[in-house]
């Protein structure tokens, strides 16, 4: 070969071995910050941000890396931001939103850690939320108003039918339904200037104690004959309480309520001393109506006697036995003692004279009450117990045989 030729490739080979000394080791650390951007991504998608953190850094120390670091801090950095945007909504007491905002972040990067502690977070600490206890507690509040209502409803409807139905209706709470109720207006005063309130309030003190036999009477007074019940206090909780309340309230109009209105008027002396006239309606219809004149039942007047005033108040006591007797066979109960409401009060009016010790007077009543009533046992029985004091033995024991007859016959 020439010498020429030799010397050229020599020098060709020279440069070529230098060429690959300088482009080798600049392969190299391209490489090398390359595999910095790869590890980042890598541990970014694992969810190490810390070490994806520092892979990035060391990717910005090479020129032809720098693009790469700076997106993935930038990725961490908007990640980070979001963690932080939804702690400062929580720590600001805004649950609810912070909430939204970590659950908006998983569901972008679901490796994001931050996100899933601070979820978890507000799930073991529901009392640092006190928005989210009055929503939850106002959830659990409309779910307790559809219950309570929808069982109010059921309540309602099986007591209106136990009310309808013949072996039922006399017990348990379609019992309480059904009871009869009395209510007494004032009396009208007549010529009595004031007494027609105090004698129907002492008509109403009495008449409870002179209830049926199977059930008493119970004293209502004027506005409760339009009663507030609990399901209306109910229905003042939201408008789903309101409408349950609403349902309840027209089954219960439904229910067979037994209420019967007193009213009535204070007479003059027309003789047989002063007089209170009484009538017993339900709704508009008439049941009953009478005059109790005081010296019916022993209140005549004498010079020593008390004056009308006092005679008037007296006679709420047969006011009393008479609107009990009448309210309670109107209602469909069996009066207790006798069949006839007159015999009754003048029975129940003798009861006051024996307690006021005037057995003259209670006797007398009593055999007037037989006279009307022979069925009238408790006349005949008080009147063969004071026979029987007086030494009538005779009468006494006529008079309690006749009493217990009629016992037994009941």
């Amino acid at each position: 070969m020439p010498r020429s030729l030799c010397t050229a490739a020599s020098l060709f080979l020279t440069a070529l071995v230098a060429l690959l000394a300088l482009v080798g080791p600049a392969g190299a650390a391209n490489e090398a910050a390359t595999g910095q951007c790869a590890s980042g991504k890598a541990l970014y998608e694992t969810g190490r941000f810390g070490a994806a953190e520092g892979s990035y850094t060391k990717a910005l120390e090479k020129p032809e890396t720098q693009a790469c670091g700076q997106a993935g801090l930038a990725q961490l950095d908007k990640l980070e931001s979001e963690c932080k945007a939804a702690a400062a909504l929580k720590s600001g007491g805004r649950t609810a939103e912070a909430r939204k905002a970590y659950e908006a972040a998983l569901q972008k990067r679901p490796e994001s850690k931050c996100a899933a502690a601070g979820l978890k977070d507000l799930e073991e600490k529901p009392l640092d939320d006190p928005a989210g206890i009055a929503e939850d507690a106002l959830a659990w509040l409309g779910l307790a108003a559809l219950a309570i209502g929808g069982l109010a409803v059921l309540v309602a409807f099986l007591v209106w039918l136990m009310t309808h139905t013949p072996k039922l209706k006399d017990r348990g709470p379609a019992k309480r339904v059904r009871a009869v109720r009395v209510s007494i207006e004032a009396f009208e005063n007549g010529p009595h200037e004031g007494l027609g309130g105090p004698v129907a309030a002492l008509a109403r003190s009495k008449i409870e104690s002179f209830g049926a036999k199977s059930a008493k009477l119970s004293m209502i007074d004027s506005q409760a004959a339009a009663e507030e019940t609990i399901w209306t206090k109910f229905g003042a909780i939201n408008d789903q309480a309101k409408a349950f309340s609403a349902v309840v309230e027209a089954i219960g109009a439904l229910y067979p309520r037994r209420r019967y209105q007193v009213s009535g008027s204070l007479q003059g002396d027309g003789g047989s001393g002063p007089g209170l006239s009484v009538s017993l309606r339900k709704q508009k219809k008439i049941e009953g109506a009478t005059t109790l004149w005081a010296a019916r039942f022993g209140l005549e007047p004498k010079a020593d006697d008390a004056p009308a005033t006092e005679r008037l108040q007296k006679l709420a006591v047969p006011a009393a036995a008479w609107i009990s007797h009448v309210t309670t066979t109107a209602a469909g109960e069996t009066p207790g003692g006798a069949k006839d409401p007159i015999s009754w009060a003048l029975y129940k009016t003798g009861r006051e004279w024996e307690r006021d010790s005037n057995a003259e007077k209670a006797k007398g009543l009593y055999k007037e009450a037989i006279v009307i009533d022979t069925s009238n046992w408790g006349a005949l029985a008080r009147l063969g117990a004071i026979e029987n004091e007086a030494g009538d033995y005779p009468a006494a024991i006529k008079h309690l045989k006749q009493a217990l007859a009629v016992l037994e016959e009941e």
